[in-house]
C-alpha cells in the first residue's frame, strides 16, 4: 500500500490533536508537537495499525531518534514500504 503525505499528516494531525493542514513536512515533532519518545512510540505504534506499515512498530531506537521531522519520517516510510 502506497502512503501519501496526506495520509500520514492525518494520523499525526489525529494522533497529537492538531489540524491536519498545520502539518507540514518540516514540522518537527519535539520543538512543533510537544512529542516525547512515548508519544512517539505510540504515533509509530498507529501508523503501522492505520497504514499497514510493520516496520514502525519495531523501528529500532537509533533510527527513530533520527526522524526529527515529519518530513523525516515520511522518507522512513517511503524507503520501508513493501513494494507492490
Amino acid at each position: 500500500m502506497f502512503v501519501s503525505f496526506e495520509d500520514l499528516r492525518e494520523v499525526i494531525a489525529q494522533q497529537f490533536e492538531r489540524d491536519a493542514d498545520s502539518i507540514t513536512m518540516d514540522t518537527a515533532f519535539q520543538e512543533d508537537l510537544d512529542a516525547d519518545s512515548l508519544d512517539m512510540a505510540d504515533l509509530y505504534i498507529e501508523l503501522s495499525d492505520q497504514l499497514g506499515i510493520p516496520e514502525l512498530a519495531e523501528i529500532e531506537y537509533e533510527e527513530a531518534e533520527a526522524l526529527k521531522t515529519v518530513g523525516d519520517l515520511y522518507q522512513y516510510i517511503q524507503e520501508h514500504q513493501p513494494k507492490s
